[in-house]
This record gives structure tokens, C-alpha cells and sequence, in this order.
């Protein structure tokens, strides 16, 4: 957006820098398309996949740099700043045959 001859670009996270440009990741992998985490969690297949479908139409993809992650990386960062050390756990531990395990 320019006004008064100035470009603003809008920060992403509300914070007071408005001309500070933001980087917004977005991840996506067909498997949360068929996971419903529980009835009450916010994050539907549908929802997804819509999502998805959206960010594709728009063309907001290619606007995008695609990157790849490395598992071996994942495993170096430290989730915890940012996390509970439950939740982290969680993710770390869950799969479909231990789920139940997980529901509180």
C-alpha cells in the first residue's frame, strides 16, 4: 500500500513496525487432509484442504519460496521456546496407533 509517496507494508504479527517486511511461512502436506486432531480442535480436513485450494487459486503459491525440511533438522530445534514441554512430547511421540493415549 503507498501512502504519502511511502511504502508500508503491513506487519503481519500487529506489532507496532509497520514497515518492517514480515516472512509468513505456510505448510501443507496432503496427510493433514485425512487427521481430525479431536472434535473440538479448530483444525478440520476440510478446513485444510480448503485452505489449500484457496492459496493455489489465488496464486499465492508462486508467490512462494517452496522449501524442503530436512527430518535431521527438525530434530535439532528446539520446539520448547516456543511450546509447552508436554505439547512437544505430544508431537514427537503421537501416531495413529497411540492416539488415545493422548486425548486430554
Amino acid at each position: 500500500m503507498t501512502e504519502f509517496g511511502q511504502t508500508i507494508t503491513a506487519d503481519v504479527l500487529g506489532g507496532g513496525n509497520a514497515t518492517r517486511k514480515s516472512r509468513v511461512s505456510y505448510y501443507f502436506d496432503e496427510d493433514f487432509t485425512t487427521y481430525e486432531v479431536s472434535d473440538k480442535h479448530p483444525m478440520k480436513p476440510f478446513r485444510v484442504k480448503m485452505t489449500d485450494t484457496l492459496v493455489k487459486c489465488y496464486g499465492m503459491d508462486k508467490k512462494m519460496e517452496n522449501m524442503k525440511v530436512d527430518e535431521d533438522f527438525i530434530e535439532q530445534v528446539d520446539l520448547t521456546k516456543f511450546h509447552s514441554d508436554d505439547y512437544v512430547d505430544c508431537l514427537r511421540n503421537i501416531s495413529l496407533a497411540n492416539k488415545d493415549d493422548y486425548l486430554d
